[in-house]
Protein backbone atom coordinates (compact mmCIF):
# COMPACT_ATOMS: atom_id res chain seq x y z
CA UNK A 1 0.00 0.00 0.00
CA UNK A 2 2.81 2.41 0.92
CA UNK A 3 4.52 1.68 -2.60
CA UNK A 4 1.18 2.39 -4.17
CA UNK A 5 0.68 5.53 -2.47
CA UNK A 6 4.34 6.60 -3.22
CA UNK A 7 3.93 5.81 -6.77
CA UNK A 8 0.94 7.81 -6.96
CA UNK A 9 2.15 10.95 -5.15
CA UNK A 10 5.50 10.71 -7.39
CA UNK A 11 3.24 10.41 -10.43
CA UNK A 12 0.96 13.40 -9.19
CA UNK A 13 4.24 15.35 -8.39
CA UNK A 14 4.99 14.97 -12.25
CA UNK A 15 2.23 15.52 -13.62
CA UNK A 16 2.31 19.31 -11.98
CA UNK A 17 5.33 19.61 -13.22
CA UNK A 18 4.71 19.16 -16.23
CA UNK A 19 1.55 21.01 -16.11
CA UNK A 20 3.26 23.74 -14.67
CA UNK A 21 5.60 24.01 -17.95
CA UNK A 22 2.56 23.56 -20.00
CA UNK A 23 1.08 26.27 -18.33
CA UNK A 24 4.34 29.04 -18.38
CA UNK A 25 4.33 28.41 -22.07
CA UNK A 26 0.87 28.97 -23.29
CA UNK A 27 -0.90 31.92 -24.55
CA UNK A 28 0.25 35.12 -22.62
CA UNK A 29 3.42 34.25 -21.77
CA UNK A 30 5.30 35.60 -24.20
CA UNK A 31 8.08 37.95 -23.92
CA UNK A 32 6.87 41.68 -23.76
CA UNK A 33 3.67 42.51 -24.35
CA UNK A 34 3.61 42.57 -28.38
CA UNK A 35 3.61 39.77 -30.34
CA UNK A 36 6.05 36.62 -28.86
CA UNK A 37 9.33 35.74 -30.32
CA UNK A 38 8.45 32.07 -30.66
CA UNK A 39 5.49 30.42 -31.02
CA UNK A 40 5.09 26.47 -31.01
CA UNK A 41 2.14 25.65 -33.56
CA UNK A 42 -0.07 28.24 -32.12
CA UNK A 43 -0.03 26.75 -28.62
CA UNK A 44 3.13 27.04 -26.33
CA UNK A 45 4.96 30.48 -26.25
CA UNK A 46 8.83 29.91 -25.14
CA UNK A 47 10.36 32.80 -24.12
CA UNK A 48 14.04 31.67 -24.36
CA UNK A 49 16.19 29.22 -26.20
CA UNK A 50 16.13 27.21 -23.18
CA UNK A 51 12.32 26.78 -22.60
CA UNK A 52 12.03 25.66 -26.63
CA UNK A 53 14.53 22.96 -25.43
CA UNK A 54 12.75 21.58 -22.77
CA UNK A 55 9.40 21.12 -24.88
CA UNK A 56 9.05 17.90 -27.13
CA UNK A 57 8.50 18.48 -30.20
CA UNK A 58 5.71 15.99 -31.96
CA UNK A 59 6.01 15.54 -35.85
CA UNK A 60 3.94 18.04 -37.42
CA UNK A 61 4.83 20.88 -34.79
CA UNK A 62 5.89 24.16 -36.21
CA UNK A 63 8.03 26.48 -34.38
CA UNK A 64 8.27 30.18 -35.47
CA UNK A 65 11.37 32.04 -34.33
CA UNK A 66 11.74 35.80 -34.75
CA UNK A 67 13.61 38.53 -32.66
CA UNK A 68 17.59 37.93 -31.22
CA UNK A 69 18.35 35.18 -29.21
CA UNK A 70 21.53 33.85 -27.07
CA UNK A 71 22.14 30.28 -26.53
CA UNK A 72 22.59 27.02 -28.12
CA UNK A 73 19.28 25.16 -29.68
CA UNK A 74 18.88 21.52 -29.54
CA UNK A 75 16.83 19.72 -31.72
CA UNK A 76 16.59 16.08 -30.15
CA UNK A 77 15.40 12.27 -31.09
CA UNK A 78 12.48 13.11 -29.80
CA UNK A 79 11.88 16.10 -31.93
CA UNK A 80 11.18 14.06 -35.02
CA UNK A 81 9.25 15.35 -37.99
CA UNK A 82 9.13 19.24 -36.39
CA UNK A 83 9.16 22.09 -38.86
CA UNK A 84 11.24 25.20 -38.05
CA UNK A 85 10.49 28.79 -39.71
CA UNK A 86 10.72 32.05 -39.30
CA UNK A 87 13.41 34.99 -38.82
CA UNK A 88 15.69 35.45 -36.22
CA UNK A 89 19.40 36.18 -34.78
CA UNK A 90 20.90 33.16 -33.15
CA UNK A 91 24.10 34.38 -31.62
CA UNK A 92 26.66 32.62 -29.09
CA UNK A 93 29.97 32.28 -27.89
CA UNK A 94 30.35 28.10 -27.50
CA UNK A 95 29.32 24.43 -28.42
CA UNK A 96 27.03 24.68 -31.40
CA UNK A 97 24.38 27.37 -32.93
CA UNK A 98 21.99 24.57 -33.66
CA UNK A 99 22.67 20.91 -33.12
CA UNK A 100 20.50 18.59 -34.72
CA UNK A 101 19.63 14.98 -33.58
CA UNK A 102 16.12 14.02 -35.33
CA UNK A 103 14.65 14.21 -38.87
CA UNK A 104 13.62 18.50 -38.88
CA UNK A 105 13.14 20.84 -41.46
CA UNK A 106 14.48 24.14 -40.62
CA UNK A 107 13.09 26.58 -43.51
CA UNK A 108 14.08 30.48 -42.32
CA UNK A 109 16.38 33.07 -42.96
CA UNK A 110 17.92 31.99 -39.57
CA UNK A 111 21.28 34.01 -38.89
CA UNK A 112 23.44 31.98 -36.81
CA UNK A 113 26.92 33.27 -35.54
CA UNK A 114 29.49 33.01 -33.00
CA UNK A 115 29.83 29.41 -32.06
CA UNK A 116 32.54 26.76 -32.22
CA UNK A 117 30.34 25.76 -35.20
CA UNK A 118 27.30 26.84 -36.36
CA UNK A 119 25.55 24.15 -37.53
CA UNK A 120 25.53 20.25 -36.50
CA UNK A 121 23.59 17.77 -38.00
CA UNK A 122 23.43 14.21 -36.91
CA UNK A 123 20.62 12.61 -38.20
CA UNK A 124 18.55 11.65 -41.42
CA UNK A 125 16.43 13.04 -43.27
CA UNK A 126 16.89 16.74 -42.38
CA UNK A 127 16.26 19.54 -44.68
CA UNK A 128 18.01 23.18 -44.22
CA UNK A 129 17.19 25.94 -46.39
CA UNK A 130 18.09 29.42 -46.22
CA UNK A 131 20.10 29.91 -42.98
CA UNK A 132 23.01 32.41 -42.82
CA UNK A 133 25.76 30.88 -41.18
CA UNK A 134 28.72 33.35 -40.43
CA UNK A 135 31.41 34.30 -38.44
CA UNK A 136 32.22 31.18 -36.14
CA UNK A 137 35.10 29.78 -34.85
CA UNK A 138 35.52 26.21 -36.88
CA UNK A 139 32.82 25.25 -39.59
CA UNK A 140 29.66 26.76 -40.49
CA UNK A 141 27.61 23.90 -41.24
CA UNK A 142 28.81 20.17 -40.76
CA UNK A 143 26.73 16.94 -40.85
CA UNK A 144 28.49 13.77 -39.96
CA UNK A 145 28.02 11.66 -36.59
CA UNK A 146 31.41 10.72 -36.40
CA UNK A 147 31.00 6.74 -36.54
CA UNK A 148 33.22 6.52 -39.34
CA UNK A 149 33.87 4.94 -41.37
CA UNK A 150 30.33 3.87 -41.65
CA UNK A 151 27.88 5.92 -44.07
CA UNK A 152 25.05 5.79 -41.33
CA UNK A 153 23.00 8.82 -42.60
CA UNK A 154 20.83 9.61 -45.23
CA UNK A 155 18.78 11.68 -47.19
CA UNK A 156 20.14 15.07 -45.90
CA UNK A 157 19.40 18.39 -47.70
CA UNK A 158 21.37 22.24 -47.32
CA UNK A 159 20.01 24.43 -49.91
CA UNK A 160 19.54 28.28 -50.27
CA UNK A 161 22.19 28.81 -47.52
CA UNK A 162 25.21 31.59 -47.08
CA UNK A 163 28.03 30.31 -44.89
CA UNK A 164 30.78 33.46 -44.59
CA UNK A 165 33.40 34.26 -42.48
CA UNK A 166 34.02 30.86 -40.47
CA UNK A 167 37.95 31.19 -40.16
CA UNK A 168 38.53 28.08 -38.18
CA UNK A 169 40.44 27.53 -35.04
CA UNK A 170 43.80 28.62 -34.28
CA UNK A 171 43.78 25.80 -31.32
CA UNK A 172 43.28 23.16 -33.04
CA UNK A 173 45.74 20.61 -35.23
CA UNK A 174 42.73 19.08 -37.45
CA UNK A 175 41.41 21.43 -40.37
CA UNK A 176 38.44 23.60 -39.51
CA UNK A 177 37.17 27.04 -41.32
CA UNK A 178 35.13 25.43 -43.82
CA UNK A 179 31.79 26.84 -45.08
CA UNK A 180 29.55 23.45 -45.38
CA UNK A 181 30.88 20.02 -45.27
CA UNK A 182 28.73 17.07 -45.28
CA UNK A 183 30.10 13.57 -44.44
CA UNK A 184 29.20 10.05 -44.48
CA UNK A 185 25.62 10.54 -45.76
CA UNK A 186 23.98 8.47 -48.37
CA UNK A 187 21.70 10.84 -51.00
CA UNK A 188 23.18 14.28 -49.56
CA UNK A 189 22.31 17.57 -51.74
CA UNK A 190 23.74 20.87 -51.56
CA UNK A 191 22.05 23.26 -53.80
CA UNK A 192 22.05 26.69 -54.55
CA UNK A 193 24.43 27.79 -51.52
CA UNK A 194 27.15 30.39 -51.42
CA UNK A 195 30.45 29.85 -49.56
CA UNK A 196 33.04 33.10 -49.29
CA UNK A 197 36.02 33.98 -46.95
CA UNK A 198 36.14 31.02 -44.81
CA UNK A 199 39.40 29.25 -43.38
CA UNK A 200 41.81 31.77 -42.89
CA UNK A 201 42.99 30.62 -38.97
CA UNK A 202 43.04 27.20 -40.09
CA UNK A 203 46.52 25.89 -39.19
CA UNK A 204 46.47 22.22 -40.03
CA UNK A 205 48.98 21.51 -41.98
CA UNK A 206 47.59 17.58 -42.82
CA UNK A 207 44.78 18.95 -44.59
CA UNK A 208 42.55 22.65 -44.71
CA UNK A 209 38.98 23.86 -45.08
CA UNK A 210 36.97 23.83 -48.87
CA UNK A 211 34.06 26.51 -49.30
CA UNK A 212 31.57 23.11 -49.82
CA UNK A 213 32.76 19.82 -49.89
CA UNK A 214 31.50 15.96 -49.17
CA UNK A 215 32.98 13.29 -47.56
CA UNK A 216 32.94 9.45 -47.58
CA UNK A 217 29.31 10.34 -48.96
CA UNK A 218 27.55 7.98 -51.82
CA UNK A 219 24.75 8.65 -54.83
CA UNK A 220 25.01 12.85 -54.11
CA UNK A 221 25.19 16.02 -54.96
CA UNK A 222 26.49 19.65 -55.27
CA UNK A 223 24.78 21.78 -57.73
CA UNK A 224 23.95 25.63 -58.65
CA UNK A 225 26.02 26.84 -55.73
CA UNK A 226 29.22 29.59 -55.31
CA UNK A 227 32.31 29.30 -53.54
CA UNK A 228 35.01 32.18 -53.47
CA UNK A 229 37.99 33.68 -51.74
CA UNK A 230 38.43 30.79 -49.41
CA UNK A 231 41.40 30.19 -47.78
CA UNK A 232 43.94 27.74 -46.96
CA UNK A 233 45.16 29.45 -43.55
CA UNK A 234 48.17 27.35 -44.08
CA UNK A 235 49.42 24.84 -47.02
CA UNK A 236 47.10 23.00 -47.75
CA UNK A 237 43.12 23.39 -49.54
CA UNK A 238 41.54 26.66 -49.27
CA UNK A 239 39.46 25.08 -52.22
CA UNK A 240 35.64 26.30 -53.87
CA UNK A 241 34.33 22.56 -54.07
CA UNK A 242 35.87 18.56 -53.35
CA UNK A 243 34.37 15.61 -53.80
CA UNK A 244 37.11 13.80 -50.84
CA UNK A 245 37.96 10.83 -49.76
CA UNK A 246 35.84 7.70 -49.91
CA UNK A 247 32.95 9.69 -51.98
CA UNK A 248 31.13 7.48 -54.83
CA UNK A 249 28.74 7.63 -57.38
CA UNK A 250 28.45 11.77 -56.41
CA UNK A 251 28.44 14.81 -58.77
CA UNK A 252 29.35 18.34 -58.68
CA UNK A 253 28.02 20.39 -61.94
CA UNK A 254 26.00 24.12 -62.83
CA UNK A 255 28.81 25.22 -60.03
CA UNK A 256 30.88 28.80 -60.16
CA UNK A 257 34.29 29.09 -58.02
CA UNK A 258 36.29 32.03 -58.72
CA UNK A 259 39.75 33.35 -56.37
CA UNK A 260 39.97 30.65 -54.08
CA UNK A 261 43.52 29.87 -52.59
CA UNK A 262 43.20 26.10 -53.40
CA UNK A 263 41.51 24.07 -56.21
CA UNK A 264 38.27 25.50 -57.57
CA UNK A 265 37.54 21.77 -57.99
CA UNK A 266 39.57 18.81 -55.81
CA UNK A 267 39.45 15.10 -56.60
CA UNK A 268 41.42 13.83 -53.51
CA UNK A 269 42.04 10.52 -51.72
CA UNK A 270 43.19 10.69 -48.58
CA UNK A 271 43.03 6.78 -47.47
CA UNK A 272 39.28 6.14 -46.50
CA UNK A 273 38.55 2.30 -46.19
CA UNK A 274 35.32 3.13 -48.66
CA UNK A 275 35.90 3.09 -52.26
CA UNK A 276 36.34 6.04 -54.52
CA UNK A 277 34.56 5.88 -57.69
CA UNK A 278 31.86 6.58 -60.32
CA UNK A 279 32.24 10.40 -59.35
CA UNK A 280 31.64 13.36 -61.61
CA UNK A 281 32.52 16.80 -62.12
CA UNK A 282 30.57 18.79 -65.08
CA UNK A 283 29.47 21.98 -66.44
CA UNK A 284 31.41 24.23 -64.07
CA UNK A 285 33.60 27.54 -64.58
CA UNK A 286 36.50 28.23 -62.20
CA UNK A 287 37.73 31.50 -62.77
CA UNK A 288 41.28 32.35 -60.97
CA UNK A 289 41.47 29.45 -58.44
CA UNK A 290 44.40 28.05 -57.31
CA UNK A 291 45.95 30.75 -56.05
CA UNK A 292 48.24 29.42 -53.33
CA UNK A 293 49.98 25.93 -52.80
CA UNK A 294 50.65 24.98 -56.10
CA UNK A 295 46.62 23.99 -56.66
CA UNK A 296 45.42 24.39 -59.98
CA UNK A 297 41.39 24.71 -61.64
CA UNK A 298 41.21 21.56 -60.78
CA UNK A 299 43.14 19.18 -58.84
CA UNK A 300 43.82 15.37 -58.55
CA UNK A 301 45.43 13.48 -55.46
CA UNK A 302 45.28 9.96 -54.10
CA UNK A 303 47.36 8.58 -51.69
CA UNK A 304 50.12 5.63 -51.60
CA UNK A 305 48.01 2.16 -51.40
CA UNK A 306 44.43 3.80 -52.18
CA UNK A 307 43.36 5.13 -55.94
CA UNK A 308 41.05 7.41 -57.02
CA UNK A 309 39.18 5.25 -59.81
CA UNK A 310 36.40 5.62 -62.63
CA UNK A 311 35.76 9.30 -62.36
CA UNK A 312 34.67 11.68 -65.51
CA UNK A 313 35.65 15.76 -65.69
CA UNK A 314 33.71 17.34 -68.78
CA UNK A 315 32.05 20.22 -70.12
CA UNK A 316 33.38 22.71 -67.51
CA UNK A 317 35.56 26.39 -68.31
CA UNK A 318 38.96 26.55 -66.46
CA UNK A 319 39.86 30.11 -66.73
CA UNK A 320 43.54 31.51 -65.13
CA UNK A 321 44.61 27.99 -64.24
CA UNK A 322 44.69 24.47 -65.08
CA UNK A 323 45.32 20.77 -63.98
CA UNK A 324 47.22 19.99 -60.91
CA UNK A 325 47.62 16.47 -60.24
CA UNK A 326 49.84 14.88 -57.49
CA UNK A 327 50.87 11.19 -57.96
CA UNK A 328 49.32 8.87 -60.30
CA UNK A 329 47.41 6.09 -57.51
CA UNK A 330 44.77 6.67 -60.55
CA UNK A 331 42.66 4.52 -62.91
CA UNK A 332 40.01 4.96 -65.55
CA UNK A 333 39.89 8.85 -64.80
CA UNK A 334 39.07 11.11 -67.73
CA UNK A 335 38.79 14.93 -68.44
CA UNK A 336 37.58 15.47 -71.55
CA UNK A 337 35.53 18.23 -73.65
CA UNK A 338 36.95 20.91 -71.34
CA UNK A 339 37.94 24.43 -71.97
CA UNK A 340 41.16 25.71 -70.60
CA UNK A 341 41.62 29.12 -70.90
CA UNK A 342 44.85 31.26 -70.37
CA UNK A 343 46.47 27.99 -68.51
CA UNK A 344 49.22 26.17 -69.85
CA UNK A 345 48.38 23.05 -71.05
CA UNK A 346 49.30 20.03 -68.80
CA UNK A 347 48.12 16.61 -69.28
CA UNK A 348 50.00 14.04 -67.41
CA UNK A 349 49.70 10.34 -68.90
CA UNK A 350 48.77 8.64 -65.28
CA UNK A 351 44.81 10.29 -66.39
CA UNK A 352 42.93 10.34 -69.97
CA UNK A 353 42.70 13.05 -71.69
CA UNK A 354 40.37 14.17 -74.75
CA UNK A 355 39.16 16.79 -76.83
CA UNK A 356 40.09 19.85 -74.71
CA UNK A 357 40.36 23.10 -75.92
CA UNK A 358 43.40 25.08 -75.25
CA UNK A 359 42.58 28.81 -75.42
Amino acid sequence: MKKILALLLIASFASCVKEDLAMQLRPGKGKGKGKPDIVVTGKYYPKTIEELNRLNLAPGDSVFLSGNYTGNIIFAKEDSGAWIGGAAIIKGTAGYGIHILAPVTIDGALDVSGYAIGVVIQASDVRLKGLVVHDNQGNGIQGWTGKWPAIDLKNVYVGYCKVYNNHGDFGTSTHSGSGIVLGSIDRAVIEYCEAFENGKNNRSTDGGPIGIWLADCTNSVIQYSKSHHNRAGSNKDGGGFDLDGGCSNSTIQYCESWENEGAGYGLYEWGSPNSYTGNTVRYNTSLNDGRANGYGAISFWAADGFRLSNTEVYGNTFTGNGVHVIGSNFFNVVVRDNVFVGAVKSEPGSITFLNNQYR
